[in-house]
């Protein structure tokens, strides 16, 4: 068949069409899976930039809990308060250094923060890609701010009346200083096998019947507990009652055996109890007045209410029904303070001191006696409470005491005036009965208790998480954030 002039040649233009048409197709596919390749390469390469990054923070937080003056990857001075100021030299920690992921490091600096025992933690990852370069190919910076956890190495303190626990109470952490004796039965314990605590036992607590000149450190064949079979015993510890740790005694008899984990040995120092504020506690001082409130003085239908700083409630004061208060500043109560049925007290956020948190003080003979899950909360910086109960039963000062001994002193120290009921919380709060005994039951968790004596009753752990004392124990996370710039 002949074909005509407008045919010749069509055949191989189609088949250039079709083959531009797929070299067009062909090169727009290589673009995209390199353009996604690049991508995937540079997501990932800044992936590992944050992950080395935060592997610099937690290697931070594992040193500055070991040494509370670690300044991070320089060359900055203990006393330096600023190490992320430029002009100190850092030295990076190399964490991988390979064809494949390239090099890749961490550094960290710190700074004070803008409260009291606040750092600012910054650390840097950087990756370097190929290995060899110069210059960092991708850099992500994280931000940590610490808080400082307060305390001394002990979370229970007692005076001449020491402490008792039965039944299976448990002291979970937390070591025990005691100036009085110790007893446990059943299968209370202190300690645990995984965090062992210390027990410290002056036993302070002569002669019996105290006398004007109680108490004194009891001596060899001194009637300690007049007609006990116990009489010079420090510790007395019966049934499968446990001590997980070491214990420094002073005079324990033979009639007790200890059961201890750890070494026991002579020699317990007597430790005063923590000064208070009794002094600064007047009218003067405590300017706004209210008369005895319920339910926290909460409004109708909104469960929220504010205590002023410097309160003085002039009688009892009772929350209840999940109302909230929050508390900006020190409370003086005349009468008791009773916390039920969830109710709850929290500090101001912008108390930022842990070294002072506010105090309620409480002067009626029924004290603090929260229970049926109440609890008392600290603000976001960690700082709570101290709750300081001041009666002493049976003595003419009371409240108002400053120095009690004698007779006194043995008296009011059995009188009950903190007690801990279903499930009460009190993280990062110090609960104090001056002249008297705090009393614990069930389980419940608290930052220290200290008081005259103290008694451990009914099943449950006692948790504490904020140890007696003013000194910087450990540093924990408030806040992390990625910084962008």
């Amino acid at each position: 068949m002949k074909l005509l002039k407008q045919q010749k040649g069509i055949i191989i233009v189609g088949a250039f069409i079709i083959t531009f048409f797929f070299i067009v197709s062909s090169l727009a596919i290589a673009e995209f899976s390199v353009s996604h390749y690049s991508s995937a390469r540079r997501t990932l390469i800044a992936t590992s930039a944050l992950q080395a990054a935060e592997a610099g923070a937690d290697n931070f937080m594992y040193n500055i809990n070991k040494d509370h003056n670690y300044k991070g990857t320089n060359n900055a001075l203990p006393i330096t308060t600023d190490s992320c100021d430029p002009s100190f030299t850092v030295t990076p920690i190399t964490i991988a250094d390979n064809t494949t992921q390239g090099k890749v490091t961490y550094e960290s600096c710190v700074k004070n923060g803008s409260i009291a025992n606040e750092k600012v933690v910054l650390a840097t990852g950087k990756v370097y890609y190929p290995q060899t370069a110069a210059q960092p190919i991708v850099t992500r910076k994280v931000k940590l701010v610490l808080g400082a956890v307060i305390g001394n190495p002990y979370a229970v303190q007692t005076g001449a009346g020491g402490l008792t626990m039965s039944n299976t109470a448990v002291v979970g952490s937390g070591e025990v200083y005691l100036n009085g004796r110790l007893k446990m039965s059943n299968t209370a314990q202190i300690g645990t096998a995984a965090t062992p605590a210390t027990v410290h036992v002056a036993n302070n607590a002569c002669p019996r019947p105290a006398n004007a000149l109680y108490p004194l450190a009891c001596l060899a064949n001194q009637d300690g507990y007049i007609g006990a079979t116990n009489q010079n015993d420090a510790i007395c510890m019966t049934n499968r009652a446990k001590i997980w740790g070491n214990v420094h005694v002073n005079l324990q008899g033979t009639n007790c055996d200890i059961d201890a984990s750890g070494t026991v040995s002579a020699g317990a120092a007597t430790v005063p109890l923590p000064a208070d504020n009794r002094p600064t506690l007047t009218p003067i001082n405590y300017p706004v007045i209210k008369e005895r409130v319920d339910n926290g003085d909460c409004p109708v239908g909104s469960p929220v209410t504010i205590w002023a700083d410097h309160t003085h409630f002039k009688g009892d004061v009772e929350i209840s029904h999940n109302c909230v208060v929050i508390v900006k500043g020190d409370i003086w109560i005349d009468g008791d303070l009773e916390m039920t049925q969830s109710a709850v007290l929290t500090v101001d956020p912008t108390l930022t001191d842990p070294n002072n948190p506010p105090t309620i003080a409480i002067d009626g003979a029924g004290g603090f006696k929260p229970q049926n899950q109440a609890s008392m909360n600290a603000n976001i910086t960690g700082v709570g409470f101290r709750v300081i109960t001041y009666h002493a039963n049976g003595a003419a000062c009371t409240p108002n005491c400053i120095n009690l001994t004698g007779p006194g002193l043995a008296t009011a120290q059995g009188f009950e005036t903190i007690t801990f009921r279903n499930g009460f919380t009190g993280v990062n709060s110090r609960f104090y009965a001056r002249w008297s005994q705090v009393g614990v039951e069930n389980a419940t968790n608290v930052g220290s208790l200290i008081g005259q004596s103290v008694v451990l009753r009914n099943p449950g752990t006692v948790t504490f998480g904020f140890t007696v004392g003013g000194t910087i124990s450990a540093w924990d996370v408030r806040h992390y954030e990625q910084v962008f710039k």
